[in-house]
């Protein structure tokens, strides 16, 4: 996994935040935990440690639920690049685009239309 949202992490806050981060892991396909919701059930730590979405591989798990985007502290963040969830976004339509908008969908049609006329 050499793409750079899986050594992203997200600083959330709130429950609410890590219900942004789910919808943003599941509208992009993005591997999670096996347990969504025990994924992204926000943690209250102290200012001491904080609570991030980060990614998990299967070296770091040691069970095969665990492998994917969830919400907890972070150990060894030297690894990591604090981002903010509009940038995890960003990188998550990267690595996995999707497009809601139909007029863009409709201007590629045509783009792909107009390369295959002209041939």
């Amino acid at each position: 996994m050499d793409h750079p949202i899986y050594k992203a992490i997200v600083l959330v806050h709130n429950q609410e935040d890590c219900d942004v981060a789910r919808d943003i892991c599941v509208k992009h396909s993005l591997p999670t935990w096996k347990d969504i919701a025990l994924a992204f059930d926000h943690v209250e730590y102290d200012d001491d440690d904080p609570t991030y979405l980060q990614y998990q591989d299967k070296v770091s798990s040691s069970d095969e639920d665990h492998i994917g985007f969830y919400v907890d502290s972070v150990e060894g963040k030297d690894d990591y690049k604090l981002v903010s969830i509009e940038e995890f976004e960003a990188l998550a339509n990267d690595l996995n685009p999707i497009y809601n908008d139909m007029d863009y969908i409709l201007s590629k049609l045509k783009e792909l239309n107009n390369i295959l006329n002209n041939k």
